[in-house]
């Protein structure tokens, strides 16, 4: 993977200078090939299906704009249930026939094209937004096309607005070696995150995972923190990533994560844990509901945010552990919303500093909990990590071999590295101390990071991320 990542790097340069000395037009259609040959790096059916998709996106908004704003409603409809038929049609039918066998039901196993979590809910957002006069029909095909096809938010987002991604598009970004030296150190740090920190921990949470029951309490428990830290560094990781490229291109991608792990609520978490998606849902799904359920007064909220996470945890990934998960936060932020007078009573009670404190205690244990559910490919499987977790029983904590000691010893040194510097970065403080340092500097940063990936990144793992699932 780093041989790879290196060859990226220079053929993003590449790219980038190509990119910038062209015309308006070639920038667009060399963003619409890129998009469409990444996709077709994966299969010819991906890239069929993601064209195929955006012209019948494009078909419905321009009945929309001629016609009636029914046919955008249209729209969203057959959005979600073109991801419903290739994401979850199988396992619906498996509901009513759990015997059931995919090879007797080919008309079922339906090839999940890739990305379409991601591409499906930004068309579905952009159709909401014309529908409701947010946005208006974008006329350029070139500009909605690049939005649709743009690879570096194609696998796991940020899931961008049109409306503050398109504008960009209409800007005349010139060549700028600063936002080309930004966007590599992004990238590399996105990639460190990556191959160092959460394919490293990634090691130690599948060796556990794998066999739960011949593992300590403690070491189980120690793999689920593990787990947060590897999912928050690998989901991270790439956003890095794809804001370093689209830093190159001299295009502003949303922030997707701030310092989520230190909410002092399970409110204050969804404020800063995959910031685009749960922006996402507030806006598109919780509103509507919250406003449909309006004469429920405070039932209403709960409804609405429980409906709205059940979403969620569907979207994340077919079976019940994803549903149970969803709805854990869902439960969990009801809670807070009905005990929120209580709350501010018992915060003046303690002092802001030890309810923020205990809050924080409180919620970091609630989202370690539900990501038992969200790692667990069964429900049999989160079953028994808890009860392995609550047994206290006695176990292995670790392999015998050097490797596996020096991993879990290196994996949890970089963990508490990782979470300390992400205490200390609120507001972005250490990307901008950065960017106000000399260009040899930076420079030696970069060789910092790039020596980092070179001696202590993971190469004989699977290179997937985590949240290509979804």
């Amino acid at each position: 993977m780093f041989f790879n990542s290196l060859l990226f790097v220079a053929s993003l340069i590449v790219f980038n200078l190509l990119y910038h000395f062209q015309g308006q037009l070639l920038k667009r259609w060399l963003l619409i090939i890129a998009g469409i040959g990444f996709a077709w790096s994966f299969s010819g059916y991906d890239a069929f299906f993601l064209v195929a998709a955006f012209l019948l996106n494009q078909a419905f908004i321009l009945l929309g704009a001629s016609f009636s704003k029914k046919w955008l409603t249209v729209g969203i409809v057959a959005n979600i249930l073109a991801l419903f038929v290739w994401k979850y049609s199988w396992f619906t039918y498996t509901i009513f026939a759990p015997e059931a066998d995919k090879l007797s039901h080919p008309w079922l196993n339906f090839v999940v094209p890739v990305g379409i979590s991601y591409y499906v809910f930004r068309a579905i957002g952009n159709l909401i937004d014309i529908r409701n006069g947010v946005y208006k029909p974008e006329n350029s095909w070139l500009n909605a096309a690049v939005y649709f096809f743009y690879f570096p938010i194609f696998l796991q987002g940020p899931v961008e607005r049109a409306r503050t991604f398109i504008p960009q598009l209409n800007e005349n970004a010139v060549f700028s070696w600063a936002n080309l030296q930004k966007g590599i150190e992004y990238f590399l740090s996105g990639l460190f995150l990556k191959v160092v920190i959460a394919d490293r921990l990634g090691v130690f949470v599948n060796d556990v995972f794998g066999s739960v029951e011949d593992y300590s309490s403690g070491a189980v428990f120690l793999s689920v923190v593990f787990y947060a830290v590897q999912l928050f560094a690998d989901f991270g990781g790439y956003t890095r990533m794809a804001i370093g490229i689209s830093t190159c291109f001299g295009i502003r991608l949303m922030a997707n994560f701030n310092r989520p792990y230190f909410a002092t609520s399970i409110t204050d978490f969804w404020r800063r844990w995959h910031i685009s998606f749960s922006s996402w849902l507030n806006e598109y799904l919780y509103s509507s509901l919250s406003f449909s359920f309006r004469n429920l007064q405070q039932m209403g909220a709960v409804l609405a945010v429980i409906l709205t996470f059940l979403v969620s945890g569907i979207w994340h990934g077919v079976g019940v552990p994803f549903i149970i998960w969803g709805l854990w936060h869902g439960i969990g932020l009801s809670v807070e919303i009905l005990s929120r007078k209580k709350r501010k009573k018992w915060a003046n009670k303690f002092g802001k500093k030890t309810w923020n404190f205990l809050g924080g205690v409180t919620t970091i244990l609630f989202v370690l909990a539900g990501y038992v559910f969200f790692r667990s490919e069964s429900l049999a499987k989160a079953v028994q990590v808890y009860r392995q977790i609550f047994s206290f029983s006695s176990g292995k904590f670790i392999g015998d071999d050097f490797d596996a000691r020096f991993n879990l010893a290196t994996g949890a040194l970089l963990a508490i590295l990782f979470l300390i510097s992400d205490y200390f970065n609120d507001k972005n403080k250490l990307q901008l101390y950065l960017e106000s340092r000399v260009f040899t500097k930076r420079l030696a940063w970069c060789l910092i990071l790039l020596l980092g990936i070179v001696f202590f990144g993971m190469y004989l793992v699977p290179a997937t991320f985590l949240y290509f699932q979804f």
